[in-house]
């Protein structure tokens, strides 16, 4: 009788969540839904929600791009949040379990999301979780994203390959082998191993470098959105990418490094892509690591206004922000502006290599106050290297002086330093989890007040992330054994596998090797080392001119397309 009861209600909760996704998927417009027969069924994982992995235009760019292919099916499967024993979440377009596709392709761009990608992988119904353990008849498993692209180490002995940096162009030969090779795995993986960008962990171990993969003409691969659903985060807008990597070069940054170089796409083809997604939204949210940058930003402006359509922005930068980008903003109804000083002292801000004033801070608030945006959010990091109480005294003071200059709505996001790969701090050591709270209730009690908000990260969580982001193929086995997505109980898989976080938070030495030392992202080490040192001296960084620089490495074989 119980395993009868236990049947049913299996059975129930399967057509509960066939029901769940086919009714998103009436809310959508772009989804693909393809006959499988003759096609490479991938399942395209995003190991987060639906509404923040519809929310990723590099998901939603690796969508498109397969299913423009007839021998090939795409669907797309989203976490569903759950950490018992049951199956898996099933695929949006055709409902179908993981372990019906052949290849799973994940987009990692978060750390953290790694907890869910191997909880996913876990109940997949798979041989083994172990990449060298599984047979012919298994999925491959492949991954992207930001994340992975700066250390996979920590998935190395789970997943069969990565592919490192920008993946448009590599698409094509990937799928061409997966096709010509699917039930030999062996020679899969080697024939994997042989095309540009792409790691495969049992082929190339750890002594053959993979350099990334990096686009030199943007134009040729519009991003935007192909898919449109209210219930995404941003759902309300087309999502426009303006340019790739950044030209500033801060010494915390990731995609300031592994992005490089800066390259923009020209304004006819941002133009077009807007024209595309007219049709189905009115407000277009314009993307890049500085919207304010881009160089046709103005003209941009000028021509959405006049064709009534709203805008919104990823990111602006305070010493580049124009007033033209505030009223197109104000007229779009958007009713915040968000700026990153990231540190108080113009002291610290010089030494992380943000190099924007205190002046080009307060100026962009007082702009801000005078077309009447009524909430101003200030997004600054916690722990930085050199950072000192009188830091945090100058971040308290800034903010103040700032809401000064803006009688509204004041958000504080604080988030705790985390040293990322391939970056010039890549060798620091991450802050410890007291000093980072007692900073942050410093910060609480200073800015106490009707018009002030203080928001922040979990800095245990920030640790977490800093042991991913930094950590090597030993810790994979813990996140195997994690249950639940606690921090006990990730401290206690830690040590089940007689691991100890201290290992990967503490400083490294330049000359001691890393573990993504073999994943090459063009930059070379000297160039870091020496970013690092002008960070020490309190020096701005070299930025990223784009075209025609050989300074970092990363052009020195390969010209960066010009906007």
């Amino acid at each position: 009788m119980y395993r009868a009861s236990l049947a049913f209600h299996r059975v129930n909760d399967m057509w509960k969540e066939i029901e769940a996704r086919r009714r998103l998927l009436q809310r959508e417009i772009g989804a693909v839904v393809k006959d499988w027969g003759g096609r490479l069924p991938v399942a395209l994982v995003y190991a987060n929600t639906y509404a923040v992995g519809m929310a990723s235009l590099g998901f939603q760019t690796i969508y498109h791009l397969l299913n423009l292919r007839d021998d090939v099916v795409c669907e797309r499967v989203f976490d569903d949040e759950r950490w018992d024993d049951s199956p898996p979440p099933l695929s949006m377009e055709s409902q179908r379990r993981l372990d019906e596709f052949a290849v799973l392709a994940f987009s990692l761009s978060f750390e953290l999301d790694y907890l869910r990608a191997v909880n996913l992988l876990r109940r997949c119904g798979m041989t083994s979780i172990w990449a060298e353990e599984r047979g012919d008849e298994d999925p491959i498993l492949i991954a992207g994203g930001p994340a992975v692209s700066a250390n996979p180490m920590p998935l190395a002995p789970i997943f069969d390959a990565f592919v490192i940096g920008e993946a448009e162009e590599v698409i094509g030969p990937l799928v061409e082998v997966l096709n010509a090779e699917m039930g030999n795995r062996a020679r899969l993986l080697e024939r994997l191993s042989r095309l540009e960008g792409v790691y495969v962990p049992q082929v190339h171990g750890r002594g053959s470098r993979v350099r990334r993969l990096w686009l030199k003409d943007v134009d040729r691969f519009p991003t935007r959105s192909v898919l449109w659903t209210p219930a995404a985060e941003f759902g309300f807008m087309h999502l426009v990418e303006l340019a790739r990597g950044c030209r500033w070069g801060c010494h915390f940054c990731l995609a300031g490094y592994t992005s490089r170089p800066w390259r923009q796409r020209s304004f006819p083809v941002v133009m077009q892509a807007i024209e595309e997604g007219l049709h189905h939204r009115r407000r277009v949210g314009l993307i890049s690591a500085a919207v304010s940058d881009y160089a046709h930003i103005d003209a941009l402006m000028d021509e959405l206004m006049a064709r009534k359509v709203e805008v919104s922005v990823s990111s602006l930068r305070a010493d580049t922000l124009s007033p033209k980008v505030l009223d197109a903003l104000a007229r779009s109804q958007t009713r915040t502006v968000t700026l990153a000083p990231e540190a108080g002292s113009q002291r610290l801000r010089d030494a992380i290599g943000k190099g924007i004033s205190e002046e080009d801070i307060l100026r962009s608030a007082a702009m801000a106050a005078e077309r009447r945006f009524t909430q101003l959010k200030l997004y600054f990091m916690l722990g930085l290297p050199g950072e000192g109480e009188a830091d945090v005294d100058a971040l308290i003071e800034l903010v103040q002086r700032t809401a000064g200059q803006f009688p509204h709505q004041i958000v504080v996001n604080v988030t705790p330093f985390v040293p990322k790969p391939h970056t010039p701090f890549q060798w620091l050591s991450a802050p410890a989890v007291d000093v980072v709270k007692a900073r942050l209730e410093r910060i609480r009690q200073g800015l106490r007040g009707k018009r002030m908000q203080v928001r922040a990260e979990s800095p245990e969580w920030s640790q977490v992330q800093a042991v991913l982001a930094r950590g090597d193929q030993r810790l994979a086995p813990a996140l195997v054994g994690l249950r639940r997505p606690t921090l006990a109980t990730w401290r206690q898989s830690l040590e089940e596998q007689g691991l100890e976080p201290a290992e990967w938070l503490r400083a490294r030495g330049y000359e001691e090797a890393l573990p993504w030392d073999h994943i090459d992202h063009g930059v070379s080490r000297r160039f870091l080392q020496r970013m690092a040192e002008r960070a020490e001296e309190g020096k701005l960084p070299a930025g990223c001119p784009g075209a025609g620089c050989t300074a970092c490495g990363v052009c020195e074989t390969a010209g960066a397309g010009e906007a």
